[in-house]
């Protein structure tokens, strides 16, 4: 900036002598673009000669790169691949870009002569070319947290975004840094210490770069005591106590699988497949239910289940005055049909 104003009132020094050059002025020294949309480099400029000016824009680099170079607005010369199609120059001067790239970045010199005039002007444009912002969201490992845990961590999350600075708001109000809520050097992140129950609020985070700025929907973080923690637990384990006592005293078992014994341990277990029922029998999977009359087994298990009647059945009902009897079934069962004589 010094030396461009340096460079004007040495053009106007030389005019007042009556040797003049080109005055260029620039409305605009910053230029902020977005990816993939186009920018203006606009310049003006004054002479006293009505010659065609000519007129060469460059990208200062470590070794600048020529951009475009005129005679008016008719490009001397072929274009670098990387800016065919993308570039127009107005006869002011000034530089359109197409299509911008990351790469376009950077600082735009213009320089514009004219024969007759003994001095060259220059100016400087800078250009930034940014992506926007996507909506951010805050990311929390869970919604709820203890009163007194040691550490919690919120972190401003989003998909795009260049050059991006971040802030935060709890309860709406702007966050900095204090002894307890810690800002990572981005900001990006932040850090609760020490949980107390005053931290149990709204927050949301804010990204912005020079072309966009979005802010995330606000998220609750709930802050629960610990002494709240045992009236939950105590509480939920009394219900689920009374809910299951309700349930075992209330059921009823179905007809299709309804006990007709009167004493505990009534099922003898069965390998599956083994047993073969009459239509008033009743069963249960891999099981054998005491029927109310009798049962049919297949013949291959005959003897295995008599001993099973015989010895482990009739060693729990020890007590009764007679045994189960065994005896061969008639038409209506090819296998062993077995009779108990109690009173079921």
């Amino acid at each position: 900036a010094v030396y461009q104003q340096v460079s004007h009132w040495r053009v106007q020094a030389m005019c007042n002598c009556g040797v003049c050059g080109v005055n260029i002025s620039c409305p605009s020294p910053l230029v902020r673009g977005t990816l993939g949309g186009s920018a203006l480099l606009s310049v003006t400029y004054t002479s006293t000669s009505s010659d065609q000016p000519v007129i060469k824009w460059q990208l200062k680099r470590n070794k600048p790169v020529t951009v475009v170079q005129s005679i008016g607005t008719d490009i001397i010369g072929n274009l670098r691949p990387e800016y065919r199609g993308r570039i127009l120059l107005y006869e002011n001067g000034s530089l359109l870009l197409h299509h911008l790239q990351l790469s376009d970045e950077g600082a735009y010199e213009v320089e514009i002569s004219i024969t007759d005039d003994t001095f060259t002007g220059e100016r400087y444009v800078n250009l930034t070319v940014d992506v926007p912002v996507s909506r951010p969201f805050v990311h929390m490992v869970a919604s709820s947290v203890l009163e007194l845990t040691e550490l919690f961590i919120l972190n401003c999350t989003h998909d795009s975004g260049t050059k991006l600075t971040y802030s935060w708001q709890k309860g709406g109000k702007s966050l900095t840094n204090d002894s307890r809520l810690l800002l990572s050097h981005d900001q990006k992140v932040l850090t609760i210490s020490h949980v107390v129950m005053s931290d149990d609020d709204v927050y949301s985070c804010r990204v912005e770069n020079s072309i966009s700025s979005m802010k995330s929907l606000p998220v609750k973080l709930t802050v629960y005591r610990r002494s709240s923690l045992y009236i939950i637990l105590s509480t939920g384990g009394i219900f689920l106590l009374i809910t299951l006592v309700t349930v075992c005293a209330c059921w009823k078992p179905s007809k299709k699988y309804q006990l007709y014994c009167h004493y505990p341990f009534s099922l003898i277990g069965l390998k599956q497949a083994v047993i073969n029922l009459t239509s008033s029998h009743c069963c249960c999977k891999n099981s054998l239910c005491l029927p109310l009359k009798a049962l049919c087994v297949s013949g291959d298990y005959a003897e295995w289940l008599q001993s099973r009647l015989m010895g482990t059945f009739w060693s729990r009902y020890s007590n009764q005055t007679r045994k189960p009897q065994i005896r061969m079934s008639d038409s209506k069962c090819s296998s062993i049909k077995t009779i108990f004589p109690f009173t079921l």
